[in-house]
């Protein structure tokens, strides 16, 4: 059994490529990987060959590793180990060097890439754009982006773009990936390094074309006829870290109540009719637009001072515009009766949001509203049964007899005691547990409402799965063919629902805080580790090219969520 490496000395922008090789079988087991922090660790395909010379035969086995470097240093790779029959077999190490790389001008480079962000000091919950690209001045196949940002709630900011631009008078053709991240804690925090793969066309001929040329991206040139003279060299790019300092909002003049909006808003609501009948109902429509987080709007209606009876249907968000910036409406429906005729005002509503741009709170509110509320319609007159009567033979009226409501007893054996059947008793204890019972489910009602109305983390947890439930199967009625936008759909029904079962604020939370909060509420391993791998998959389908199996989605979706409930 043996290893070895492509180059012993490599740079960040390389790939290590590893071959351990296994002589005398041509079914050896996979080996076992050592521990290397300082690289990724990709696991390729196996070859197996058989040959026979002079009728020796040997057989070997050849399994393919791909190792990106993390840091530059000295490193060791190895030694791999497996077992066959129970006898043990290593490889011996393999010393390497990773450098920094030369580090030329950009104009000198034919590919390279960069981060950047608007702000190194944005504010808790603030939209960050981080926008990411490629420069090339030469073909590239196959580019591959990984930004990780595990450590904050991430939104995708439109489709990848391609364009022209022109540096230092060198005119390149760019990439460019746009994400919107928001910081969830104040304090320092780093944007990581985005790892960028992709193979660089390098011409191998001697027809005098000038590698790269743009001509020789057309499709044509990509057949086998050329690929003698072209060969695809494997780079890896890496952007500087991003450091931060995200500030937290201000304290002092935090207004109340306040949803941990920050960004620019508008705040319009609208009533379907003024004039009603008292106990008809009538729509509340409340529509905020604007820039920032309005996905995470949230209302606490004003008390109405026993006007009316509100009832709350599940909000619906519709993102709009693109760029940089994450742009929509939230539109917040409630239905009203009013409880008593006359002329009623409903109260002004008010929305407290921060504005970065001129660092302070904003309260913007609606004027109120005025209702003419009409008594309701009484039901038509009791019509009086006079008794039925029979005229006597001296002419005056008289009441007829008629058979009393309770029967005449007029035998002794009336007034026997009967036997009692079970039939008697079971009705008889009915009756006596009934009432007790009706009494004791009254209370706990009472109770309940009661909690309903001033506890709000309670009805937040008792409300979660019903909304929940709701918003899917109308999202399952609804499919738009979207599938990144039902992904981002059922991201949010199920952070809404965790939201609510643990009383968190808004949905602004990433999936180690929510593995952190359902294992301080002592939830099961099992439930915990399968909620933090959902949040991820719709992280990652969000940004992945290609098509989703959605159904597959929405069912693992509504399993997690029966799952946590009964939890």
């Amino acid at each position: 059994m043996s290893a070895s490496v492509n180059n012993t000395e490599i740079t960040l922008e390389d790939v290590l490529d590893v071959e351990v090789v296994v002589e005398g079988t041509q079914d050896a087991p996979q080996p076992e990987p050592p521990a290397l922090p300082a690289f990724s660790v990709r696991t390729g395909g196996r070859a197996s060959s058989l040959q026979i010379i002079n009728g020796q035969r040997t057989a070997s086995t050849t399994f393919h590793y791909q190792l990106i470097p993390k840091q530059p240093g000295d490193f060791t790779i190895g030694p791999f180990k497996f077992e066959i029959d129970g006898n043990p077999y290593i490889t011996a190490p393999i010393p390497i060097t990773v450098r920094k790389g030369p580090v030329p001008e950009q104009g000198d480079r034919a590919v390279f890439a960069e981060a950047t962000v608007p702000t190194h000091q944005p504010y808790v919950n603030e939209l960050l754009p981080v926008t990411l690209k490629v420069y090339r001045k030469t073909s590239v196949r196959n580019v591959k982006v990984d930004l990780p940002l595990d450590d904050f709630r991430k939104e995708e900011l439109g489709p990848p773009k391609q364009y022209s631009r022109v540096l230092n008078g060198i005119r390149y053709d760019v990439y460019e990936w746009n994400t919107g991240i928001y910081p969830l804690k104040a304090g320092k925090e780093i944007i990581p390094s985005a790892l960028i793969e992709l193979d660089v066309v390098e011409q191998t001929s001697s027809n005098g074309r000038r590698s790269g040329d743009p001509f020789f991206d057309d499709p044509f040139f990509q057949s086998p006829f050329f690929h003698n003279q072209f060969k695809l060299k494997h780079k890896i790019l890496r952007t500087q870290p991003i450091e931060l300092e995200v500030l937290p909002l201000p304290e002092k003049s935090r207004p109340e109540p306040f949803s941990n909006l920050v960004g620019q808003f508008k705040l319009e609501t609208e009533f379907s009719r003024m004039q009603l009948a008292q106990g008809d109902t009538m729509t509340l429509t409340i529509t905020v637009t604007g820039e920032g987080n309005p996905q995470d709007a949230v209302f606490e209606l004003p008390e109405t001072g026993g006007d009316f009876k509100v009832y709350a249907d599940q909000p619906e968000f519709t993102r709009t515009g693109g760029g940089k910036t994450v742009a929509g409406k939230k539109v917040f429906k409630y239905a009203l009766v009013p409880l008593k005729a006359g002329t009623l005002t409903f109260p002004s509503v008010t929305l407290n949001f921060f504005d970065p741009r001129v660092h302070t709170y904003r309260t913007i509110e609606t004027e109120p509203q005025t209702v003419q509320v009409t008594p309701a319609e009484t039901g038509s007159n009791l019509n009086a049964v006079e008794p039925q009567t029979e005229r006597s033979q001296s002419g005056t009226l008289r009441q007829k007899i008629t058979e009393d409501i309770n029967p005449l007893h007029t035998v002794k054996e009336d007034f026997t005691n009967p036997v009692r059947g079970p039939l008697f008793w079971m009705t008889a204890a009915v009756a006596l547990l009934v009432p007790p019972a009706c009494f004791l489910i009254f209370v706990k009602i009472r109770r309940r409402n009661q909690r309903m109305k001033f506890d709000t983390a309670y009805k937040r947890r008792l409300d979660a799965f019903r909304q929940a439930e709701k918003r899917l199967n109308r999202l399952a009625s609804e499919k738009n063919g979207d599938d990144r936008e039902t992904v981002r759909e059922l991201s949010q029904i199920v952070r809404t629902y965790i939201g609510d079962r643990l009383n968190l604020n808004g949905t602004a939370f990433t999936s180690r805080e929510v593995e952190d909060q359902l294992r301080q509420r002592e939830f099961r391993e099992e439930h915990i580790v399968e909620t933090r791998d959902l949040l991820e998959k719709y992280e990652s389908l969000q940004y992945a090219a290609g098509q989703a199996d959605t159904q597959a989605l929405f069912d693992e979706s509504r399993r997690l969520l029966e799952k946590l409930e009964e939890a």
